[in-house]
Formats: C-alpha cells, structure tokens, sequence
C-alpha cells in the first residue's frame, strides 16, 4: 500500500502529464488527474487481490456480505467457507446469472 507521499508523488507526475493538453482549465486538468489516480489505485487493489488469491493467502473465513450473496442466489455452502471458496462460487454464479440474461 502506498503513503501519502507516495500518492502525492504519482499525482502530481499525473498532473504534469495532463497539463500538456492545452484545451483543459486548471480545474478539468485536476478532476482528470484525480479520476487517473482513483483508476490506478482500483487497478492496484485489484492486483492485490489477484495476487493473494494466486498464492493461496485467502484461507479466511468468507465474509457475511460473501455468505449474503451466496444465500441471495441460493447456493448452498458449508459454515466453514473460505473467502476464496465464496469468491469462485460468486464468480461462477454471477456469470450464469448474466449468461441467461443475454
């Protein structure tokens, strides 16, 4: 996870990049450096998850919200289920779910 400094860092590199385009105010060139920065750090906390999910470090217990879900689509799971578990049973019937949308 990255620091204020950090983050500052990147934002004002974004700013600076974003100032070369000459038809922006100063306030546009600033909402758009925000939007790029709240993009990248999605993208970032999504690798994170990406990658704790590769290397197995998600043996916890799922979450309510995860156990919610599930119960919402009817999927049946155990009290023991880890977050990975939950998320794969998510991923597979919300696929299903838009697949007989279409």
């Amino acid at each position: 996870m990255k620091n204020t400094q950090e983050i500052k860092a990147d934002f004002e590199k974004i700013f600076q990049e974003v100032s070369a385009i000459q038809s922006l105010s100063t306030t546009d060139k600033i909402q758009v450096a925000i939007a790029v920065l709240q993009e990248l750090g999605k993208y970032n906390r999504g690798e994170a998850m990406s990658t704790a999910r590769a290397n197995g470090n998600n043996n916890e217990q799922a979450t309510e919200k995860q156990k919610n879900a599930l119960s919402k689509f009817g999927v049946k799971f155990s009290d023991n289920i880890t977050k990975s578990e939950a998320s794969d049973l998510l991923d597979k019937v919300i696929t299903e779910a838009k697949n007989k949308g279409r």
